[in-house]
């Protein structure tokens, strides 16, 4: 194909368009113009060193005075990828005259968009490598050589590099074609459904489209050397599986089964979508969920399977699988809200796990969540502030794991039934619209009872957990029996609504326990024993966003590496690991001069939960020094 010019560019009319809805943000014209079509070229050279782009775009007017310049953002925040040799035309193939400002195009249109509605601009640029390519995340997101090209869909940070009209970033994709021209030896994986593929001599073309009634959320590709297997299923189903060399054939089998039932789990759960296919393509550099579509590392096909106790790795499958509903499906602006894409997709990764594995390991998933959240309890963001959150891990906490913990605190609020139908009917009024918390938050409060109302907006806007305090108050003999008071107090910022359970040599039971702000509730315990402790329980089960007051994290956990050492990971800045010098990848071997109890990570990682005031001593070493003693103050 000459990407010199537009000579071979179809004209494509447009058959579908968002509906559409007086909540959804794609309703909030922030410019005159918008488009409506894309048809998109996309040559990798036998060079491997740049993306040759070709983009047609059909853009209309909204607005009755049209304005003199249009303006585009061509890899806004793209780290290690910039646009060079731009050049932009008209209709009639005449020069546009443009100017570059950073990553925004401004496009002079005068005398265009006069006398009609719809004119098209083609626009041709190559992406090349930058400086700042090196950065760890960048290969992740997109990469050029002769092994592997890709584009991926890697959110709020790859979604305009193709033409997006200026303040536009949020809105999804009108109707597109997406034609990857590639070497041909490379099997392609793009956004959409494949129509066509053509050999040209050393060449192969693939022409991919929308899947009939919604837009993908972002466009993106992966070319690389692999192996295409088909697996049919019911119904007409069938997985596309892209392979590496020396892909165990029970992996294949197994991972093909685990996307077929989590795809027909959630299409039973929020709703069927288009197409009648999924594609997965083994990937180097992690896993990504596309819609109908996913990346996973190419370990999870090329290693014999061994899953954790909470089924990982194979459960990253089911989390990938729901993000055609969650981000794709329904799409929303990352960087204000996040969660609506990471926290609904952990949601779903482990309530999926029953159906889809046959393990019942639901509450443990979701107590491991809430573990994983807590040593950063006094850094965290707000849930729905996640997005705008710098440091990646932290980012993730909020979004993924208290976000997640979120959503199974409503389910256990509104009763299971209810819950569903509310998600159910959330999918159902938003589906192919770009939404906000707030949709979210409206649609659940129509399934819930008013005094709760509150509830669902603070645990998202609020940083942090609930806090209460538990304190015992008082024995008394009646001369039977003791009985013990305790005294429950909600002292932090919004409603607490969790499991109270009860546990003595007289009584067992559990109980749900509502407080609003500042109210206090008094709990009397019968036993046999006069010192009994323990009695009260609250969150029993530890999988809901709230804690005692006074608890502190330590700004890290440890995990136990290949070598079976205990090491530290995600250790953040002013934090008190980091503030006693504590850095990722040293290896714990003590604490409190006492060997570690067990290797039992979770309960290693409890030991970093303290009250305010306390102090750890623990013997640590780096790779290369010896073992030297610091003290972690909370």
């Amino acid at each position: 194909m000459n990407h010199s010019t537009f000579s071979k560019i179809s004209i494509i009319f447009i058959i579908f368009l968002l509906s559409p809805n007086i909540h959804a943000r794609d309703n909030v014209p922030t410019t005159p113009y918008e488009i409506t079509k894309y048809e998109i070229h996309v040559t990798i050279p036998e060079t491997y060193e740049k993306f040759e782009i070709d983009a047609l775009l059909d853009i209309k007017n909204i607005d009755s005075d049209p304005y003199d310049e249009l303006a585009i953002m061509l890899c806004r925040n793209f780290t290690g990828i910039k646009p060079v040799d731009i050049q932009i035309f008209d209709a009639e193939r005449n020069p546009l005259t443009f100017t570059l400002n950073g990553d925004s195009l401004h496009i002079s249109v005068t005398n265009h968009f006069k006398n009609s509605t719809t004119e098209k601009i083609a626009i041709h640029y190559d992406l090349i490598k930058d400086e700042e390519f090196c950065d760890t995340y960048t290969p992740f997101a997109c990469e050029m050589s002769d092994t592997i090209c890709h584009m991926n869909a890697a959110i709020t940070r790859t979604d305009n590099w193709y033409p997006k009209i200026e303040g536009t970033m949020h809105k999804r994709l009108p109707e597109f074609k997406l034609f990857t021209d590639v070497p041909v030896q490379f099997e392609v994986m793009a956004s959409g459904k494949l129509m066509t593929t053509t050999i040209e001599g050393n060449r192969k073309i693939y022409e991919w489209i929308n899947y009939d009634g919604v837009s993908d959320r972002s466009l993106c590709f992966f070319a690389q050397q692999r192996k295409q297997i088909i697996k049919h299923y019911p119904h007409g189903f069938k997985v596309i599986l892209y392979i590496p060399e020396h892909a165990r054939e029970e992996n294949i089998t197994y991972i093909a089964d685990v996307i077929y039932k989590s795809y027909t789990f959630f299409a039973e759960m929020y709703g069927n979508v288009p197409g009648n296919e999924y594609k997965i393509m083994a990937f180097a550099h992690g896993y990504s969920g596309l819609f109908n579509s996913m990346t996973v590392p190419s370990f999870l096909f090329t290693n014999e399977m061994h899953n954790d106790e909470i089924f990982y790795p194979i459960r990253a499958i089911i989390h990938e699988v729901s993000h055609t509903w969650w981000g794709n499906l329904i799409s929303s602006d990352a960087e204000e809200d996040y969660w609506l894409y990471e926290g609904f997709a952990k949601y779903s990764e482990a309530i999926g796990i029953k159906e889809v594995l046959g393990a019942d390991i639901e509450m443990l998933s979701f107590s491991h969540l809430k573990l994983a959240s807590m040593p950063y309890l006094d850094n965290v963001l707000a849930i729905r502030d996640a997005g705008k959150e710098e440091n990646r891990h932290l980012r993730a906490v909020a979004s993924y794991y208290i976000g997640a913990t979120y959503l199974k605190m409503l389910e256990f609020i509104m009763g299971k039934k209810n819950f569903d139908q509310a998600i159910r009917d959330y999918v159902d009024i938003y589906r192919g619209q770009c939404v906000s918390t707030l949709n979210f938050i409206d649609i659940m409060k129509k399934h819930c009872d008013g005094d709760i109302h509150n509830l669902l907006s603070d645990y998202l806007m609020l940083p942090g957990y609930a806090r209460y305090s538990l304190e015992k108050i008082g024995t008394v003999n009646n001369g039977r029996h003791y009985v013990h008071t305790y005294q429950i107090k909600n002292t932090g910022d919004r409603d607490i609504y969790t499991n109270l359970k009860v546990q003595s040599d007289m009584e067992s039971y559990t109980t749900k326990l509502f407080m609003a702000q500042n109210e206090s509730f008094l709990v009397d315990v019968k036993s046999q024993q006069q010192h009994g402790l323990g009695f009260v329980m609250i969150d029993p089960d530890g999988i809901f966003p709230l804690c005692e007051d006074g608890l502190k994290g330590a700004g890290g956990m440890v995990y136990e590496d290949n070598k079976g050492d205990v090491v530290f990971i995600n250790v953040i800045d002013s934090a008190p690991l980091s503030n006693a010098g504590i850095q990722n990848n040293m290896v714990l071997l003590n604490i409190d001069g006492k060997a570690l109890p067990s290797k039992n990570l979770y309960e290693l990682n409890t030991l970093f939960l303290q009250h305010e005031g306390a102090r750890l001593k623990l013997l640590v070493k780096s790779e290369k020094d010896e073992p030297f003693e610091v003290v972690t103050s909370f």
